[in-house]
């Protein structure tokens, strides 16, 4: 007799009262998919009378296969007192939530996320368009220290936790993709899709004993000494406290183009006023120019090509709303050696690729990618660039 199958158990976080109609449309497709919705509204969350119920969420959250987290205007209540164990280790991990969650500055709907993040439960986090326009506001209101009203936040005094909550999300190494919807049924396709992607790699990987990810890391890091050197240059970055990834040749690599050319493109996450940060640090790897001011050139430029003991490093530094899109997509990759270093995603490395007319590169990584590519994202950018651009 063949035993019972068991589902995939979806755990549904975010606060109730303004996402009702949008939780109820989620449950009901996933339950139409075969998923195991858990709703703590239908009562699906074991209470155990041993517990707060926020701390009852939590253990829910932890028998999970999956969290999806959406994020409306409303921050939900602050979390209780007893689910200090399950956040205060989650502190220790996750640093930049350790000081809201030391000052009790979290939600529940929060920290259900952030318990799922310490289990390295998949999470998938669809965001309201009209937060995501009003996080944009909140964070160049930041910048000049004067924080504005933002009309999709239920309450003006929760804004900076919720948006600071989606940056937190967005900006960590990984897990870190973000779907903005209007339509909320347009959002549950993609989920399921992306669901569906996980499973087809799942069988991919079983079909050839192991990652073909893996693999193909394995053999950027072993064929080409440019690798160590391109590691080197994002440690170097990252240890000044300077966001940085690496696109060009090494991407298209990454994403299954051919193997990577002699130079390193870097893009460096800085303003024109802070170029000067990145002087040091190119000094102390010891790369050579040929500008009399390369601080001063770079700022007006945005960009610099650098001499490293015969490898030309490209540094890419322009402060535009582009880049700060490639910034925050950048996915943390983890080589072999225990090394990791951020990659542009595929869709902006193919926008970089088209700008610079390297049409058979973007092909290559479109292709490798598959339907896990974001071709409306590549097509948005390129009509905002005036780039010719044919899906």
């Amino acid at each position: 007799m063949l035993g019972e199958v068991k589902p995939l158990t979806v755990f549904l976080s975010s606060t109730c009262y303004d996402l009702r109609d949008a939780r109820s449309a989620m449950s009901e497709r996933l339950a139409q998919a075969g998923f195991d919705v858990v709703r703590s509204e239908e009562h699906d969350v074991l209470y155990d009378p041993s517990l707060h119920t926020h701390s009852s969420c939590l253990v829910d959250v932890a028998e999970a296969d999956v969290l999806i987290n959406v994020i409306g205007g409303r921050f939900g209540g602050t979390t209780v007192p007893d689910t200090a164990p399950f956040l205060d280790a989650i502190g220790r991990t996750e640093r930049d939530m350790a000081e809201l969650i030391a000052g009790s500055q979290v939600s529940v709907t929060q920290a259900e996320v952030l318990t799922a993040i310490a289990l390295e439960i998949p999470i998938f986090t669809l965001v309201r368009n009209d937060i995501w326009q009003d996080r944009t506001s909140y964070l160049r209101d930041q910048n000049s220290n004067t924080l504005g009203n933002y009309p999709s936040v239920d309450k003006q005094d929760a804004a900076p936790f919720i948006f600071d909550f989606v940056s937190f999300l967005q900006r960590r190494p990984r897990d870190n993709k973000i779907i903005v919807f209007e339509d909320i049924y347009a959002a549950i396709v993609d989920v399921v899709r992306q669901m569906s992607g996980l499973f087809r790699r799942c069988l991919l990987e079983r079909r050839y004993n192991g990652p073909a990810i893996d693999m193909l890391r394995e053999e950027l890091d072993l064929s080409d000494p440019i690798m160590a050197k391109a590691l080197d240059v994002c440690d170097a970055f990252l240890d000044a406290g300077i966001e940085c990834a690496l696109g060009g040749s090494i991407a298209r690599a990454f994403y299954g183009g051919s193997a990577p050319s002699r130079d390193i493109d870097v893009q460096v996450y800085v303003t024109p006023t802070d170029v000067a940060r990145v002087v040091p640090v190119i000094e102390a790897l010891g790369m050579t120019h040929s500008y009399s001011d390369v601080e001063t050139y770079a700022a007006s430029e945005g960009q610099v090509r650098l001499d490293w003991s015969g490898t030309s490093v490209d540094l890419f530094m322009l402060s535009d709303p582009f880049h700060e899109s490639c910034r925050d997509r950048r996915q943390w990759r983890e080589f072999s050696a225990g090394r990791g270093a951020f990659i542009m995603s595929p869709e902006d490395a193919c926008v970089m690729f088209l700008f610079l007319n390297r049409q058979r590169a973007a092909m290559e990584t479109a292709r490798y990618c598959g339907d896990r590519f974001d071709d409306d994202y590549v097509a948005r950018w390129c009509t905002a660039l005036g780039i010719d651009y044919q899906s």
